[in-house]
């Protein structure tokens, strides 16, 4: 299975939405399941577009492309117009990580092969979570290999669901996640941004990719690992991370098995 494989499955028809042109601006929305990302996408647009989950299941099957007509502002005088890219989560309980990752890497491939002009990653993070998982961690090692260091500069961290704890107790776990977690993201460029709920600061979010566009845009590592070094996505940094995961995930479970099986009989 390759990123090509997908290449014609991956896109959803939006209702209402035309073609989209070479000249524009994309930035794509990524991050877990459950952490606000089509939320994010209805509130900059200011409406209801794309459908909303709530819980474990990624409500975002597809990959869906979404033209923003309200943002005025053009970085650098480009006459072009913003684009969102909403993706399903990762570590949905109903898909697996590695088949989301094909899709969204036919997605960025496509973006590379039609010189389209990606501005940046919007990589989205509940503030709720008490603790960032072990798939957290990989997740995040996973956008890093995504990226590569170069186009790590334009990613944005941003912190969601803030009404579901105390101003306290959101600052104490931001503080902790740029700290423990992000660090080395933070270092190669990355910046961190509160998403709030509100369109103003979902505006600021985007704002801040806009800044950082030099041109032609960027390009991301597993781009060039797919067109220029014609890997499948399962051999690009991002892809051996999450085989590297579901091994230790399989090691973990029959070392958990050997333990249950020792202790029944005794050994």
């Amino acid at each position: 299975m390759s990123a090509g494989d997908h290449a014609g499955l991956v896109y959803k028809e939006i209702k209402g939405i035309n073609e989209f042109k070479k000249d524009d601006l994309i930035i794509i929305i990524m991050g877990g399941t459950g952490a606000g990302k089509s939320t994010f996408v209805n509130t900059l647009l200011g409406e209801d577009r794309v459908k909303v989950g709530y819980g474990l299941r990624s409500c975002t099957n597809e990959i869906e492309r979404v033209d923003v007509p309200s943002f005025t502002r053009r970085p650098q005088g480009r006459g072009c117009r913003l684009a969102l890219i909403d993706t399903p989560g990762f570590d949905a309980t109903d898909k697996d990580d590695l088949q989301i990752l094909y899709r969204i890497a036919a997605c960025v491939k496509d973006i590379y092969i039609n010189k389209e002009v990606l501005g940046g990653i919007i990589y989205l993070h509940d503030i709720s979570d008490d603790r960032l998982s072990a798939a957290a961690h990989t997740h995040l090692s996973l956008l890093k290999n995504f990226c590569g260091v170069t186009a790590l500069k334009n990613v944005v961290l941003g912190t969601t669901k803030w009404s579901k704890v105390t101003e306290g107790r959101g600052l104490e776990r931001e503080k902790e996640l740029k700290e423990r977690y992000w660090g080395p993201l933070i270092a190669m460029g990355s910046t961190v941004e509160k998403f709030d709920g509100k369109r103003e600061s979902a505006s600021r979010i985007v704002e801040n990719i806009l800044d950082r566009i030099g041109s032609p845009g960027i390009v991301l590592d597993i781009q060039r690992e797919l067109v220029e070094e014609k890997k499948d996505v399962s051999e690009t940094g991002a892809g051996t991370t999450l085989k590297r995961e579901g091994l230790d995930k399989v090691k973990k479970e029959k070392e958990g098995l050997f333990r249950r099986i020792r202790r029944f009989f005794g050994i």
